[in-house]
């Protein structure tokens, strides 16, 4: 039999994953996935419940949802060919932070003036999230950092983002109104914008992570 032959998939290393999480970069990293995930995760969990307290009908509810997951692929399809063109890419955060807070602004204020306008600024708003992924090998030299700075930035940031659609759920229903869990939205996208002016700048994770700790083991990661 004829075996394939090629590089063996890199998987990041508990040592590497433990000098990720004492630098800047990879903590920035960890909330700028967490804040856009949870931000996500919340819309399209309550939604359609939104637009129906306003009046809509539960089949409008479900083609918004249907068209704010449509345009995640506009966002999944453009922004890495964008964002490898950029040495700075924190203009499209700025950009995708005000698509969410006009968004936000419209369906609170008033969600059924201009529906579908709400909706895909919405749907453009998490564009973040590829962006992010795009980061993970702009900001690491080898494959081991980047398997560490993925691992590490994706686990936070999902152990993070599930608590979204709870929280909004628990805000709407302890205070009646809509009021409250947009503010717990804005303050995660202000969060998020702190956060990815720093994973935004350029930077090596190589270069930024400390050393290991004393009488830790060394990890000899072969050369590709």
């Amino acid at each position: 039999r004829i075996r394939a032959t090629g590089p063996a998939p890199v998987t990041p290393t508990p040592e590497a994953e433990g000098r990720v999480a004492r630098t800047a970069l990879g903590w920035s990293m960890a909330v700028t996935f967490g804040m856009t995930s949870l931000v996500t995760y919340s819309m399209f969990t309550w939604l359609p419940t939104l637009l129906r307290e306003a009046g809509a009908s539960p089949a409008f509810g479900g083609t918004m949802v249907a068209l704010f997951a449509a345009l995640g692929m506009v966002g999944a399809l453009t922004m890495p060919a964008l964002a490898v063109r950029m040495r700075n890419p924190f203009p499209i955060v700025l950009l995708c932070a005000a698509c969410h807070l006009v968004a936000f602004a419209g369906l609170w204020w008033a969600p059924l003036a201009a529906p579908i306008l709400w909706v895909t600024l919405l749907g453009l708003g998490p564009s973040t999230f590829p962006l992010a992924l795009v980061l993970v090998n702009q900001r690491s030299r080898t494959a081991a950092g980047s398997a560490a700075l993925s691992g590490f930035s994706q686990g936070m940031g999902y152990a993070v983002s599930c608590l979204g659609p709870f929280l909004f759920g628990w805000l709407h229903a302890h205070h009646g109104g809509w009021t409250s869990p947009f503010v717990l939205l804005v303050i995660c996208i202000l969060v998020q914008l702190a956060a990815a002016w720093v994973a935004c700048r350029p930077q090596l994770l190589e270069d930024v992570w400390a050393p290991p700790p004393r009488g830790a083991r060394a990890v000899n990661v072969p050369a590709d």
